[in-house]
């Protein structure tokens, strides 16, 4: 995925799970745990578990890394975010 240095992005997590089951998500950024709650962050985890990044900035771009757990199992998924501008 590319995004606009300044702009907004946002990395999309979809799971497909049994709706008995809580879904628990966590997301990276190179292997570092982005910590959403925090109010210092630019980044925010929405309600469907997409990851929404405010004002990206060039330190942004980098591998990133859903890894979700629940009673039904455990799983990931990775993508790139390039940088433009």
């Amino acid at each position: 995925m590319s995004a606009v240095e300044g702009g907004r992005a946002t990395l999309n997590c979809v799971v497909d799970s049994d709706p008995h089951y809580t879904v628990f998500r966590r997301w990276f950024h190179d292997s570092s745990l982005i910590h959403t709650q925090s109010s210092t962050s630019h980044a925010v985890m929405d309600v469907d578990g997409s990851l929404v990044l405010q004002s990206v900035s060039r330190a942004d771009a980098g591998l990133y890394t859903c890894m979700v757990n629940s009673d039904g199992g455990k799983d990931n998924s990775s993508g790139w975010l390039h940088v433009i501008g």
